[in-house]
């Protein structure tokens, strides 16, 4: 099983870098800050840490499926499952981040990280949308020639 990048589409390279810049700003920026103290979205956030990180797996197994097996069935069968679980994911970090952060509004200030833990978790969303709509999307338009009455049926 070898990786193949010409394998991968751009659903699931927006899915894959969604899931990698989770994971860097997950544990390396500061979502909060109370005064001179910041805490990193690990630590700042109790049940919502293990939807992010459920997210971040889901996208790189996505990625890496898509990047290795040679027929499409898992990672066709994998692409709705990342939809679903980054999207439920950032619906939970817009109401986490926009409108109730951790602690009292007056005290608690939203930094950077979370607003780029929002943006990945929506690309992962996004990203896990165009994989699966590429499987399962409508065919092609295919031009279609009309007849008319008094032409002959084609042969069967």
């Amino acid at each position: 099983m070898s990786i193949d990048p010409d394998r991968l589409r751009r659903g699931e390279w927006i899915a894959g870098a969604g899931g990698v810049l989770l994971l860097v700003v997950l544990f390396l920026t500061d979502w909060y800050s109370v005064g001179p103290f910041g805490v990193d979205g690990w630590h700042g956030h109790t049940i919502l840490r293990w939807f992010m990180l459920l997210t971040i797996v889901a996208a790189l197994a996505l990625f890496l499926t898509c990047a290795t097996q040679e027929t499409p069935a898992i990672p066709s069968a994998l692409a709705p499952v990342t939809t679903a679980i980054a999207l439920v994911t950032t619906v939970l970090l817009a109401y986490r981040v926009l409108i109730n952060e951790p602690g009292p509004n007056e005290f608690v200030s939203v930094e950077i990280g979370a607003w780029l833990g929002l943006l990945s978790s929506a690309l992962v969303t996004y990203g896990g949308y165009l994989a699966m709509r590429i499987e399962g999307g409508p065919l092609p338009d295919v031009p279609v020639r009309q007849r008319s009455v008094s032409e002959p049926s084609p042969p069967a």
